[in-house]
């Protein structure tokens, strides 16, 4: 009896510190810092990219003050916005989320892509009376470049896409592949004589990605995998897909690199261990072979 009376209270201390843990790491923004190469740039060009995805409405301190210092100090030439800024909700403001946007367009230039919450309720409509109606109107109301299928030249050599797929391909269930004619219908291969970066809220696709022939990829929507462990990665994502295979971090395919963010919020799965939300800052630095 006095065992199981031991057990149980390791047991319910652990609960607790574990769940304190989860709380601290749910508001603690971090940066994260990615220093990149690439000879398709002059030598001594350098782009910084900061960049963001997954915010689902989360504010960090008023008016998201914290976000928004943060990326003021990482002191960007452009700001990415990968997808599900806003979650698919009738409950959720849209505006706090179009006030960030305006902020950070005072910082430096914002591209903004697509995710599956904006895909969701642009598809759904019934679902979401009014509310893609209300999320197009703010756009227009902030300085923000909206990259639906859509590429731009950031400079001479360098092109950003943002890639807009059917709500189908984040289907939970039938889990459909997103081959490289599917990948056609959306967006042109890449211009190799140039340096390509995709925004692609998915990194499910990432060989797709890599055969398109895009140089820098970036991604979320897994949410870092929830509770990351040691030598393992993501656990679970927010599609309850048992340790996603591109969860957090870089990876790197043929000559495509691929950076997963964990996101800055949460949605369904308000979980995060070992998983702090971040704010990835990419610096690319130009050489010759």
């Amino acid at each position: 009896m006095k065992t199981w009376f031991i057990v149980v209270g390791i047991l319910v201390v652990l609960a607790v510190v574990i769940t304190i843990r989860v709380r601290y790491e749910l508001k603690t923004l971090q940066r994260t810092d990615y220093i990149l190469h690439t000879n398709k740039l002059p030598e001594g060009k350098q782009i910084k990219l900061a960049v963001i995805s997954d915010l689902h409405n989360r504010h960090y301190g008023e008016k998201n003050g914290q976000l928004i210092e943060m990326i003021k100090e990482a002191k960007p030439d452009y700001i990415l916005a990968a997808g599900d800024l806003i979650t698919a909700s009738n409950r959720k403001e849209i505006e706090p989320v179009m006030d960030l946007l305006v902020e950070l367009s005072q910082v430096a230039p914002v591209y903004y892509s697509p995710g599956n919450h904006e895909k969701r309720i642009a598809e759904e409509k019934a679902d979401f009376p009014g509310l893609e109606e209300k999320f197009r109107k703010g756009l227009e109301q902030t300085n923000a470049v909206y990259l639906e299928n859509k590429s731009v030249a950031l400079d001479d050599n360098t092109i950003l896409a943002g890639l807009d797929i059917d709500y189908q391909f984040y289907d939970k269930l039938k889990r459909p592949s997103y081959e490289l004619l599917d990948f056609q219908k959306n967006l042109q291969e890449a211009d190799q004589k140039k340096f390509n970066i995709l925004m692609a809220h998915s990194p499910k696709f990432f060989s797709t990605y890599a055969e398109a022939g895009y140089d820098l990829v970036f991604s979320g929507h897994y949410h870092g995998g929830a509770v990351r462990l040691p030598g393992i990665g993501g656990v679970i994502s927010p599609q309850f897909v048992p340790f996603p295979k591109y969860s957090k971090g870089k990876y790197v395919l043929e000559k495509t690199t691929m950076l997963v963010s964990s996101g800055c919020g949460s949605h369904k799965v308000n979980l995060r261990l070992f998983n702090k939300p971040e704010v990835m800052v990419v610096e690319i630095n130009g050489h010759c072979i």
